[in-house]
């Protein structure tokens, strides 16, 4: 009996690779969005630090007030770009996600069919083997 050849190796081969780029680009749009999020949260600490030095000063000028007033003004609309930036990736890492299921599913697909085949071929060597030894018991008992 030959050994056992899955003739669908190179495709699963070439299936795994590809879940694991999309599993990659995934991963990517991920950090993309923490990396967002660290920057939004940096943006409210600045901005607590920028009020908290303003309230501990004895005396505020004008101009100051200005200035962090037009700083939290900054920061609003940096937080809204940041948040619109961040629905646009979480729509992204959805779509990606199922990109990654479907490509997960394609190569658990074809090591279902591979283990399949490999139950068959090793019904079909049991079966060779029990053969052979039948046929080495009858030919030892017409022997003897």
């Amino acid at each position: 009996m030959k050994r056992f050849h899955f003739s669908l190796d190179r495709l699963r081969a070439w299936r795994q690779t590809q879940f694991e780029r999309e599993e990659a680009r995934l991963a990517a749009l991920l950090a993309q969005f923490e990396e967002h999020r660290r920057r939004r949260e940096g943006l409210r600490a600045q901005e607590a630090v920028s009020l908290a030095a303003i309230r501990a000063s004895r005396v505020v000028n004008v101009e100051e007030l200005q200035t962090l007033d037009a700083f939290r003004r900054w920061v609003s609309r940096e937080e809204t770009r940041i948040r619109s930036e961040e629905m646009g990736l979480g729509s992204r890492i959805a779509e990606q996600r199922g990109v990654v299921v479907e490509a997960r599913r394609k190569v658990e697909g074809l090591d279902r069919i591979k283990e399949k085949r490999l139950h068959a071929w090793r019904k079909e060597v049991d079966r060779e083997t029990e053969l052979a030894v039948a046929e080495l018991v009858i030919a030892r008992w017409n022997s003897a």
